[in-house]
């Protein structure tokens, strides 16, 4: 065996129609080619049935039907009818073995468990300190497999997420810092990478300095503008940034729809924040994020928490296209969105619980991560804007 899993991979329990956020709602279910073929290999009144609820969604990819943001399978009590009647074989790849998430790179296995369930969301939160990694049970199968890749690449990037993973927690800087650091370290890799140098990309430091060969005027605007002493303690993206993704990137009537609970906050992000001016916005929004930290002491704790699953979840996808960039800037943006989510409700009166916590976790996950369109969106105007 080559591979690691997540500590508590093998814990986990579906609530099935116990579950108070059924994942068969407010997202595309994609359709694997072999489901796909099973579909349309079935002959007769059986087979068209399959065939009628398959569709396409605005990437061109093949997903189930929904009715109302459900999916088609999902019956009154909130359990799948495929399942149900023993047609599993007929459920989406990504519906069998959701919201486990095993992944082989090349001959290295990895296996996470997606935070858009609820229930993995709370055994997350209730996990103390640094996420643990174990060896991969003898049994698990793999989902996912990306064969064309480099496997000393691969190597390379578990090498350097497990620096960063050490800088994260051993760091006595801020967490704003912090993320501004090894952004800086991920973006001198990423200058060697498109050098062809892998050799030169290993081991960045994690510090300004790590751009020194860098002139100024070559540095991405983010870093030129929020790299002083003054703008130290404030957050990676402008919150002018996230407000226009927020109005601009994520279709009210698209919340309304699918995402409630989330169209209720942001609902409430308008009334409380709507008349605060754009140069006071990074300020307002750490001074509120520094109150509720002295409120709740384990927050900041779990924010790293967060932080680094987001960076342990997608770092290895670079292994793809060798462009490490971009799962350390989703992973920044997730952690910010959440950070907006938990200001709002503490804004509105709610107590920060560690179950409120859970449930921010699975809204902000169900938001972006699983919004392909969002993510490309948003990176493009990263690079437009920010770079």
């Amino acid at each position: 065996m080559n591979g690691e899993v997540i500590s508590f991979y093998e814990n986990f329990t579906c609530l099935a129609d116990k579950c108070p956020d059924n994942c068969c709602r407010a997202w595309d279910m994609p359709v694997d080619s072999e489901t796909l073929e099973r579909y349309r290999s079935t002959e007769g009144k059986e087979g068209l049935k399959l065939q009628l609820k398959l569709t396409h969604n605005k990437e061109g990819d093949v997903v189930l039907r929904t009715l109302f943001g459900k999916c088609v399978n999902l019956s009154k009590d909130g359990l799948c009818k495929l399942q149900c009647n023993g047609q599993g074989e007929y459920m989406p790849k990504v519906c069998r073995v959701y919201p486990r998430n095993t992944v082989a790179y090349g001959d290295y296995h990895y296996g996470m468990i997606d935070l858009s369930c609820i229930a993995a969301a709370k055994m997350f939160v209730e996990t103390e300190g640094r996420l643990e990694f174990v060896p991969e049970p003898e049994d698990m199968p793999i989902y996912w497999e990306i064969n064309d890749v480099y496997d000393d690449f691969v190597s390379d990037l578990r090498a350097d997420l497990d620096e960063v993973l050490g800088y994260l927690w051993n760091a006595e800087e801020s967490l704003w810092i912090i993320e501004r650091n090894i952004f800086a370290h991920v973006y001198a890799m990423h200058l060697h990478l498109v050098r062809d140098d892998i050799e030169g990309a290993r081991y960045m430091p994690f510090e300004m300095e790590a751009l020194e060969e860098m002139s100024e005027e070559t540095r991405p605007a983010i870093l030129r503008e929020r790299a002083s002493d003054d703008m130290g303690e404030y957050p990676f993206f402008p919150m002018s940034f996230i407000n226009e993704l927020i109005y601009q990137n994520i279709p009210e009537d698209y919340l309304r729809l699918y995402h409630s609970k989330v169209y209720k906050l942001f609902k409430s992000y308008k009334r409380q924040f709507g008349q605060i001016t754009e140069s006071g916005a990074d300020r307002a929004f750490m001074g509120n994020w520094m109150e509720i930290c002295e409120k709740y002491d384990w927050l900041m704790d779990k924010m790293k928490s967060y932080f680094s699953y987001k960076l342990q979840m997608n770092y290895l996808n670079a292994s793809i296209d060798y462009y490490v960039l971009e799962p350390v800037l989703l992973a920044m943006l997730n952690v910010q969105f959440l950070m907006v989510f938990i200001i709002t409700a503490d804004g509105k009166g709610d107590r920060i619980t560690k179950g409120l916590f859970a449930e921010l976790i699975a809204e902000n996950e169900r938001l972006l991560s699983h919004n392909k369109v969002f993510n490309s969106e948003a990176m493009q105007r990263i690079r437009n804007e920010l770079f």
